[in-house]
């Protein structure tokens, strides 16, 4: 039951979305996270302004999860592979992904994109988690 403090609400799905998770909205109101289809396949996405959407995997990807998006439009997540291996990425307002791997990461988790496309997160390299800080170039 909704408060009556609510102004408004949208409910929403991606196309062929079984289950949905929302992650993060920005600033100008794209909003990102993960769905799985009927196929129980987690995949990213992006709802546009105008209600479109866009459903986006990187290469390799067996489950994708889309974490935040910047102003720009930047999305950052992580994806599994299939062999059980954990990466980050990065999904330019372009569409073009890039990959986000430290050096002996085992596992990388990035979990914010600033405005300026500085983006933070976790990983795992030697069996302890760190904190990263990166910028990639645009």
């Amino acid at each position: 039951d909704w408060s009556s403090d609510v102004c408004s609400s949208d409910l929403f799905d991606p196309p062929g979305s079984k289950i949905t998770t929302v992650t993060a909205i920005s600033d100008n109101g794209q909003i990102t996270g993960s769905y799985y289809d009927a196929s129980s396949v987690e995949h990213g996405f992006l709802r546009n302004t105008n209600g479109s959407f866009v459903s986006f995997d990187p290469v390799g990807s067996i489950e994708t999860v889309a974490t935040a998006i910047n102003q720009s439009g930047a999305i950052v997540g992580y994806f599994r592979t299939s062999d059980n291996d954990i990466h980050g990425f990065m999904r330019r307002s372009d569409a073009t992904i890039v990959s986000l791997d430290p050096p002996g990461s085992t596992g990388t988790l990035p979990s914010g994109i600033s405005a300026t496309g500085e983006i933070v997160g976790g990983e795992i390299a030697g069996g302890t988690d760190h904190g990263f800080l990166v910028k990639i170039a645009p």
